[in-house]
């Protein structure tokens, strides 16, 4: 059986820049569960956190600052499409986009 870390891991290794709440959604931990996690993975150096204003987000140990700040800006812009569109419109775009 995998555990909560590898699982926790994986998540955050397949989707880079994944915010909590997005990870407590996908896990299905609890918000004291799940912090306490992250904190283990942080502090053992398996994940990067990176801390905003208003928002965290969690990335591989190994993306550098530049492919992150591409990928933050990529997961807003299609966040800012999500809500000036209809969601049909937005799946299409979202598979397209999980394809390239």
């Amino acid at each position: 059986m995998i555990d909560r870390t590898q699982k926790l891991q994986t998540l955050i290794d397949d989707n880079p820049g994944i915010r909590f709440r997005e990870i407590m959604r996908s896990s299905g931990l609890k918000n004291g569960v799940l912090s306490y996690y992250l904190k283990k993975l942080e502090s053992t150096g398996v994940v990067k956190v990176v801390r905003g204003p208003r928002q965290v987000r969690f990335y591989s140990p190994d993306i550098t600052e530049e492919e992150s700040i591409v990928i933050k800006a990529k997961k807003r812009n299609s966040t800012c499409f999500v809500t000036c569109t209809n969601q049909r419109r937005w799946i299409r775009i979202f598979s397209i986009s999980k394809r390239s």
